[in-house]
């Protein structure tokens, strides 16, 4: 079983550096992405974007993500953006001690071929790795295990972008917040839940805005982790009709932060419990208690100013101690392969 305290500790230390000898880079950062007033991420696009981008648009920065293979097909354009290049964040099979030098190629590729002759950055666990390495400059992610890298990519995100947008010291103060309530959740309270989602043949996982780093990640660590399928959607793109039409061992699970789009997050979990689905709704503690046939999973609130943007770091935490409650109950049994129907 991982030690989910490390997820503590590695934040505590991510926190830390940047406190210190790591506000030098955070500066630098700030000063190339504000001349070239235009950045385009390669790695973890499916983590960067909801978290960043709408932060960076508001401060007249103009971001953009592609594919390692699509920006070494797009020199020009990468000559005219500052390219920042995320190493091993997407890889939870051991990429942290080598910051993914055997599933990072191709940004090793791009790296070596210089992203069109330009000067990059690089998010990295490991800064001496290769292609990460050839950075101008290279921010250190400082996970200690897989399970704590993608909770600290989202807080070198609200870093970055508190650095920029002149609120760096503040955002001190809401990590520490947030990693204050990191293992708030109980043993029983996710053994429980747990339980109420499998075993199941497929797990579908919505989240919108700030939430949706939180569904894509935990539908990847699911998949990785046991032989289950799992999907992530934004909830306006879910019918809460197909769980009626699916397989009774269908599951849903909605990432739900305070927000404008509460109402709408909790609205699809009724109506898909409603069509018979088995519902877990990982909602702030304030939002606690909807119908029958949802079971909720309690986040803790915040006072933080952002609280929605570090829902993400909180729930990515929570989920792998959900997994993890789920492989102790299973004796390590895939969710769908335990002979129940």
């Amino acid at each position: 079983m991982r030690d989910f305290r490390s997820i503590h500790a590695s934040l505590g230390d991510l926190i830390g550096f940047y406190r210190a000898d790591g506000r030098a880079l955070l500066d630098e950062s700030r000063r190339r992405v504000i001349d070239a007033r235009a950045v385009v991420f390669a790695g973890a696009s499916g983590i960067v974007e909801p978290a960043i981008f709408p932060r960076l648009a508001a401060e007249g920065i103009i971001p953009a993500a592609l594919g390692a293979a699509e920006l070494l097909r797009a020199p020009r354009l990468a000559a005219r953006c500052l390219p920042i290049l995320v190493f091993g964040a997407e890889d939870d099979s051991g990429a942290y001690a080598d910051s993914g030098a055997h599933a990072d190629s191709g940004l090793h590729a791009l790296a070596e071929a210089g992203v069109g002759r330009s000067q990059f950055l690089a998010i990295t666990n490991d800064p001496g790795a290769p292609g990460a390495s050839m950075a101008e400059v290279r921010l250190p992610l400082r996970a200690s295990t897989p399970s704590a890298l993608r909770p600290n990519l989202l807080a070198l995100l609200h870093l970055l972008a508190a650095r920029i947008e002149g609120a760096l010291d503040h955002a001190y103060g809401e990590l520490e917040e947030a990693r204050a309530h990191l293992l708030d959740s109980g043993e029983e309270e996710l053994r429980e839940a747990a339980s109420h989602l499998f075993p199941a043949d497929a797990v579908v996982f919505a989240g919108g805005g700030p939430a949706l780093p939180a569904a894509r990640g935990a539908a990847r660590s699911l998949m990785r982790r046991a032989a289950s399928v799992a999907a992530a959607y934004e909830p306006g793109e879910l019918d809460p009709e197909v769980f009626r039409r699916a397989a009774s061992r269908a599951r849903l699970v909605v990432f739900s932060p305070a927000g404008p789009t509460s109402s709408r997050d909790r609205r699809l979990a009724e109506e898909a419990a409603a069509s018979g689905a088995k519902v877990l709704l990982v909602a702030e503690a304030a939002r606690a208690g909807v119908r029958d046939g949802v079971r909720t999973l309690e986040v803790p609130v915040l006072a933080a100013a952002r609280r929605e943007e570090l829902f993400s770091l909180l729930v990515s935490a929570l989920s792998e101690r959900l997994f993890d409650a789920l492989e102790r109950a299973g004796g390590g049994d895939a969710p769908g392969s335990r002979g129940e129907r």
